[in-house]
């Protein structure tokens, strides 16, 4: 305890100790000592400013080689600070779209700047006169100061002026009466004095306010963020020759005499801007102000070396002080050496490590940064770095260096992101040819695994389709799940309950009848078994596909090993394998893929960023365990793995059970209890230590988990190099669910292996429900083919502890003998095909009831007859041979469901051609299965027995309506007599059936059945003449069904129903009717007495002219004689256009033949044929006609009855008719 104590102590007295300070310096430019050589530059820098011609002066050296530096020691030491003005570019923004510096606007945008700089950096009140107006604090006046100021004055106005309208003469008796004339005038004057003095300032501090308000109003505006200029719009002025004045007035009112330009290199294209600075410095020097005041202002510039060329150079300035660097590549080590390691800094470095690492650093300033933040970082993390590694100061050092050399790709890291941290993530990249011929040989292993796997469940489908030869098994149902055949086939939980028979019902599909149902399940895998091959079994058929699918996995999971030991190779030592070209180029793909061109951009690469860290990885200076050096970290994170492991847990991410941890016991203790729930905790060295520790409170929780991640526990029984045997005993004790989680599982390999051990455990102490006791007495085959693998007697207390029944025995082997004897003996084992398959052989397959009923052995013989009901539920469909006293024996004692009895009466040969001793729910049971014999006598003796046309029977006629239908039924006249009525009324038999039905029955069909039928059936009926006259009948006909088969019926019994004087044919008579029978094969004779006796046309329905047509043509056809005279008028003005004239002319003339003359009927009858006739029936003018035998019969007939005709004459082709009065 004491030493944990003081190992603490230390190691806060570590965490608080202070950096040193001599390893701390700032970044910004500081003072060059006197003695230092690079003190030079500031002499000279001095020289050039006290020379009176030298207005711009450069000071030039790349980036960080100390220029800032220069120029702040020489002002210090000339004591010129406050008459220097420092303009700096770095803090100038523009905006993204600004134009290139030849552009006007982007100049002046700098110019802006330059301007603002001179504006804000000056004292305010040094130039008052300014037309640059910046924002000052208004002075806090409140209001009622404002209006005692006005008062005041205002009585001073009084006061001093007197005015009349203010004089009050009570006032001046009372002061002359208190002061005498002298004293008074005095006071008088000295009051005066006093309010005109006040009123003086009141009106000077108001115009003071006034003007500043007017002053506001100017064209420059100064803003928050630059200056707006607004005073001119001519773009060819610049900013610096529009504002000159206001730039001297500024730099001559602070007293400026030195303006430091820096960073001004940093803009592009800056040599123009420099020629413009340099006339902004003569125009200064040479403004009138300056002149008289013999002032000169000198500007200085700290630029790079490589600004402009060797013209322009000389040109722009006056003198130039070049700065010697202090650092650059070349000697950056020598400087550290001397600086900081000569005082203790990077002890542990080699100088050629320091060489390799800061080759690439350039300047002063990034050195000092480097120290820094490694003396920072070093303090940090030395209590978890100092004693792991003893390179650990090198591999901080170049993180460090990489982090200031490419700092955006090192911010990256902290997400996950950018070169650095994917390099390491993708390190299996680097070994990826290596790897590649053993993935290659893995996949063909896998590639092998599934083909074997295919071929099994390609077998499995061969006994599946043969489950029904008839029908089409669509799917098989198990406690309410239905399961394609697919499904079965590729799961190998559901198969065996296909080979243990244990599916409830099956779908399927009858593509002869063209209907689809489900039935009970009573397939008996041994006869699918025969009809799939005679040779085989289906274990032997897949025993050499197992066997290679095992081979497979078992080299599978070899080589997965090999490629787990390369990836887990060092990073260093990969590239060091495959040289720096590949790595390289592994490089260059990682990059491309983190940095993607941009969008119409060709794709670029950092190439410095990817040497300098292929250097650092190669040489070893950066590793797996950089993670160590970019953050803090505290005891125990001893290795890459174990923090990501320990991250992988409290994020929830899972890792690979595999994963190697340096330090177990460090990592556990990162965790709570509750954190061993998650799946992320599942590693073979965190089990192997909880086990041999004994770390109870962890260990459960652990188990727990591993209960909810059974991959775990195959993957550490098959894969992990030590296994302890505890694990499995701790997970099966007191695990309810095992059973459940094994029949869950996707991967028949891990099923098997989990089932394998429970079974080697034999936990008694578990809860099983129903359903997992059932799960496992369907395992008697796998228990039988791994019988070595378990303890014997352990398994026995096992079966008999949960009355385990096997369903699926097997005949036994030498090792499995004393199991199978004990499965026997004390009856464990279930009524299943399988069973009875091995127990009874053969005789179960054509006539199994018959065949126990038989049987010699009663021992046996009473245990399957005590269970005669679950065994009939096992008969195939293959037994058809019972016999009659077998069948019936079933039937009796209810052997199974009635639904069951049903389907299993189905499929035998024998049927019943006597079923008038039977009771009722035999008959039914017969009637379902459809095994009475096809004939009218059993069917009555059946109907005899039922007392009713129940649903069976009807369905029964519906099936054999077509054989039935070549019989008469004409057995008993009475019971025919119910079942006519019962079996037509109503919708029980389709209508096809319907129709082959009434042809076995010559009874006709009453009006009360007539009553109870749908329309088509009475058509049908009609059809088959099953129904006689009767007058009623055709009433109910016409009224309630539909007007063909009323016509129909009328055509059947037309004389019956036509001599029936109870029918008023008016109530009836429609154009459709008269149609119909027109149209019927009736005789003439009997169209003629229906034209004649009972047709009339409804002119307003839309057939009518459809009737007149056919009355017409029928009275042409049968003569005129007794005709229905006004029939005959309706018909012919109805009938109009097409071939109408020559029907209707015919007829008119026929009627004049037989019919006497009347001149309002012949009137009548000529309007019927309209045009030209019309003419005839008012008799004006003329009219002609063409020549034909029609026309002159008509004007023959008409001129010989005096119709108005006086004359008919032959004319140019035509009939000329004059009429009487013309």
């Amino acid at each position: 305890m004491k030493v944990e104590e003081t190992k603490k102590q230390k190691v806060d007295k570590v965490q608080v100790e202070e950096i040193p300070k001599e390893y701390r310096t700032l970044l910004s430019p500081c003072n060059i000592p006197a003695g230092d050589t690079s003190h030079l530059a500031v002499d000279d820098l001095k020289f050039a400013l006290e020379q009176s011609d030298s207005r711009n002066i450069a000071v030039t050296g790349h980036y960080g080689s100390g220029k800032s530096s220069v120029a702040n020691t020489c002002i210090n030491e000339m004591g010129i600070g406050d008459k220097v003005l420092r303009i700096s570019m770095s803090t100038f923004s523009l905006p993204a779209d600004t134009k290139p510096v030849g552009d006007n606007l982007y100049s002046d945008d700098i110019e802006y700047k330059i301007v603002q700089h001179l504006l804000y950096k000056c004292d305010k009140a040094k130039i008052p006169h300014s037309g640059f107006k910046q924002i000052r604090l208004p002075k806090e006046v409140n209001f009622s100061s404002y209006v005692t100021y006005t008062l005041i004055a205002f009585v001073c106005y009084i006061i001093a002026f007197e005015p009349a309208i203010f004089q009050i003469d009570s006032f001046y008796d009372a002061y002359h009466k208190l002061f005498d004339k002298e004293v008074g005038w005095w006071i008088n004057l000295i009051a005066d004095a006093v309010a005109v003095a006040y009123m003086i300032r009141y009106l000077w501090e108001v115009g003071k306010m006034l003007a500043s308000k007017l002053h506001q109003i100017r064209s420059v505006k100064v803003e928050a963020k630059g200056v707006k200029l607004e005073a001119s719009k001519d773009a060819e002025v610049s900013v610096f020759n529009r504002y000159l004045d206001e730039i001297v007035y500024i730099i001559q009112s602070n007293k400026y005499d030195y303006i430091l330009f820096e960073d001004l290199d940093r803009l592009d294209n800056s040599d123009r801007l420099f020629l413009k600075i340099r006339e902004l410095n003569m125009l200064i020097n040479e403004s009138e102000t300056f002149k008289s005041q013999k002032r000169l202002v000198r500007f200085i510039y700290a630029i790079r070396d490589d600004v402009f060329t060797r013209e322009l150079r000389t040109k722009c300035f006056d003198y130039i002080v070049a700065v010697v660097p202090v650092v650059d590549h070349y000697n950056v080590t020598d400087y550290l050496i001397k600086q900081y390691k000569n005082k203790g800094l990077f002890k542990t470095v080699e100088t050629p490590v320091l060489e390799q690492l800061l080759n690439r650093v350039s300047g002063l300033r990034e050195l000092k940064n480097i120290v820094n933040e490694y003396t920072l970082f070093q303090k940090s993390l030395k209590t978890h770095l100092s004693g792991d590694d003893e390179n650990y100061e090198q591999k901080l050092l170049a993180v460090i260096v990489y982090k200031n050399l490419f700092p955006q790709d090192f911010a990256k890291a902290y997400l996950k992101k950018g070169l650095f941290y994917k390099i390491f993530k993708n390190k299996s990249l680097f070994s990826e040819d290596e790897t590649k011929e053993l993935r290659e040989k893995a996949n063909a292993s896998i590639q092998s695994m599934n083909e074997a796997r295919e071929k099994i469940i390609n077998i499995r489908k061969q006994y599946l389709e043969k489950l029904n030869d008839e029908v089409e098994v669509t799917s098989l149902i198990k406690d309410g799940y239905d399961y394609t055949l697919e499904q079965v086939a590729s799961r190998d939980y559901l198969f065996g309950l296909f080979i243990n028979d244990e599916f409830d019902r099956y779908t399927y599909t009858d593509h002869n009848r063209e209907e689809t149902g489900s039935m009970t399940y009573n397939f008996v895998f041994d006869e699918i078994e025969k009809k799939v091959t005679e040779d085989m079994c289906y274990y032997e058929a897949i025993d050499e596909l197992s066997q290679a699918y095992n081979r497979s996995n078992d080299e599978r999971l070899k080589l997965e090993k090999e490629i787990k030991v390369i990836e887990n190779t060092a990073l260093r030592e990969v590239l060091r394998k495959i040289g720096g070209e590949k790595a390289r180029a592994v490089f260059y793909k990682i990059y491309v893929k983190e940095y993607p061109a941009k969008e119409n951009e060709p794709q670029t690469v950092n190439y410095e960023m990817v040497d300098t860290l292929l250097t650092m990885i190669y040489g070893g200076y950066i590793t797996e365990d950089y993670y160590l050096y970019i953050s803090k970290f505290y005891e125990g994170a001893t290795s890459e793995s174990d923090y990501q492991f320990t991250n992988a847990v409290l994020q929830g991410t899972e890792r690979p059970f595999d994963q190697k941890l340096n330090n177990v016991k460090s990592v556990i203790r990162k965790f709570r209890v509750e954190d061993f729930k998650n799946n992320s905790i599942l590693n073979y060295d965190i089990l192997n230590y909880l086990l041999d520790n004994k770390e109870e409170h962890f260990l459960t929780s652990f188990i727990q988990t591993a209960r909810k991640n059974p991959e775990f526990i195959v993957s550490y029984f098959q894969m992990s190099e030590k296994v302890n045997d505890q694990f499995f005993t701790r997970v099966f004790d007191g695990w309810d669910s095992c059973v459940n989680v094994i029949k869950g599982q996707e991967k028949a390999e891990n099923s098997d292996v989990l089932l394998k051990l429970f079974f080697r455990e034999a936990p008694i102490t578990i809860k099983l429900s129903d359903d997992e006791i059932k799960y496992l007495e369907g395992k008697y085959e796998f228990l039988h083919s791994s019988i070595t693998f378990y303890k014997l007697a352990k398994l026995k207390k096992f079966i008999n502890m949960y009355d385990l029944r096997f369903e699926t025995l097997v005949k036994p082997n030498k090792e499995s003998q004393d199991l199978y004897d004990y499965c026997l003996t004390n009856k464990r084992f279930v009524i299943s095909k399988k069973n009875l398959g091995v127990i009874l052989g053969d005789s179960m397959i054509k006539k199994p009831m018959t065949t126990i009923l038989e049987l010699s052995n009663d021992k046996l013989k009473k245990y399957l007859i005590n269970n005669q009901k679950d065994i009939a539920t096992r008969f195939e469909t293959s037994c058809n041979e019972e016999s009659r006293e077998a069948l019936l024996y079933m039937i009796k004692e209810a052997v199974g469901e009635d639904e069951w009895l049903t389907q299993y009466l189905s499929q035998q040969l024998y049927n019943f051609d006597d079923v008038s001793n039977l009771d009722k729910r035999a008959v039914g049971l017969i009637l379902a299965a459809d095994k009475l014999a096809v004939s009218w006598h059993c069917v009555l003796g059946a109907y005899q027995v039922l007392g009713t046309l129940d649903d069976t029977l009807n369905e029964y006629l519906t099936r054999h309506a077509a054989v039935l239908s070549k019989e008469r039924c004409a057995v008993d006249e009475n019971l025919v007599t119910l079942m006519h009525k019962q079996l037509f009324t109503g919708e029980k038999q389709p209508m096809n059936e319907f129709v082959k039905l009434l042809r076995c029955f010559d009874m006709p069909f009453t009006l009360e059945e007539l009553e109870e039928m749908d329309d088509e059936r009475i058509a049908e009926v009609v059809r088959q003449k099953k129904v006689n006259a009767d007058p009623e009948i055709f009433k109910h006909l016409n009224l309630n069904c539909s007007n063909q088969v009323a016509d129909d019926y009328l055509i059947l019994h037309y004389d019956t129903l036509m001599d029936d004087e109870t029918i008023e044919w008016d109530d009836y008579m429609r154009n459709s009717m008269g149609i119909r029978i027109l149209n019927s094969k009736l005789t003439l004779e009997q169209k003629k007495r229906f034209l004649n006796e009972c047709l009339f046309i409804t002119k307003e329905s839309p057939d009518s002219w459809e009737l007149a047509k056919l009355v017409c043509f029928y009275y042409n056809q049968c003569g005129v004689d007794g005709a229905n005279k006004d029939l005959v008028v309706t018909a012919l003005t109805i009938y109009q256009g097409g071939d109408s004239w020559e029907q209707k002319i015919t007829l008119i003339n026929k009627c004049n033949s037989a019919w006497e003359y009347n001149t309002e009927r012949e009137n009548k009858l000529l309007d019927g044929l309209g045009g030209e006739y019309h003419k005839l029936t008012y008799a004006r003018g003329w009219a002609s006609f063409d020549i034909n035998e029609h026309n002159f019969t008509l004007l023959d007939y008409l001129k010989g009855k005096r119709h108005y005709i006086s004359k008919v004459e032959e004319k140019e082709g035509q009939y000329y008719v004059t009429f009487k009065h013309s």
